[in-house]
């Protein structure tokens, strides 16, 4: 590690990234471009996915809409059937993004540090 760089500095960017939202580490990073785009491809990947499976089982319910507690299990199951690869797509989908997320947020932190900048630390304030 570079000597004026703790691992708190490495560490809060890859927390935000992780634990908050894909982009979050970036921002931190004062990468905006790259949160932008990152936290724009989560969310339209998120609404994406929910706006499709919710057509889809608008397709499913019978007339009326109205589900008895026992019928749940059977629509859970075929729309596993009918669209399990399109869901397993969806999670490799956000875990890519994810993870594409955590590990730029520690890189940039990086090449901060490289550049003899850094991060605002978690023990200061933001400056505005």
């Amino acid at each position: 590690m570079f000597p004026d760089m703790r691992a708190k500095d490495y560490l809060f960017p890859v927390l935000l990234s992780a634990l908050v939202i894909p982009g979050a580490g970036q921002f931190y990073n004062k990468d905006k471009t790259k949160g932008l785009i990152l936290l724009s491809l989560f969310v339209l990947v998120i609404l994406g996915f929910m706006v499709s499976l919710s057509v889809s089982l608008a397709q499913m319910l019978p007339p009326g809409g109205v589900v008895a507690p026992e019928q749940l299990q059977g629509l859970a199951q075929e729309l596993m059937d009918n669209h399990g690869t399109f869901i397993r797509t969806f999670w490799y989908l956000v875990l890519a993004i994810w993870g594409y997320s955590v590990i730029d947020a520690y890189l940039g932190a990086r090449d901060l540090a490289k550049a003899g900048r850094k991060p605002p630390s978690v023990d200061e304030p933001p400056s505005i």
